[in-house]
């Protein structure tokens, strides 16, 4: 219970943060949709455990992490150049 707590509260500070691009937000709604039915189908569960809400929980600060390599740009307006500098810097 802790990490579907933990999971469901971050997700909504994530897809309400206004200092994260729209664009981003709608994308990590998608993704986190998707994932969410992916972990279920994978493991043959009817509800997510709390392996995989710990799981997710994961995922919300990689996306914060990665959103804020990229200055908060929408990530589909991201150049080869926007990718090389954050990989090589």
């Amino acid at each position: 219970m802790i990490f579907e707590t933990r999971y469901y509260k971050s997700k909504d500070k994530l897809l309400t943060e206004k200092s994260i691009d729209k664009n981003n937000r709608e994308l990590f709604e998608k993704f986190f949709d998707w994932e969410e039915e992916k972990l279920k189908r994978q493991n043959g569960l009817p509800k997510l455990d709390e392996s995989s809400y710990k799981t997710l929980c994961g995922y919300i600060n990689m996306l914060r992490n990665v959103n804020l390599w990229f200055n908060n740009k929408a990530w589909n307006e991201l150049t080869e150049k926007d990718i090389k500098h954050v990989y090589n810097d």
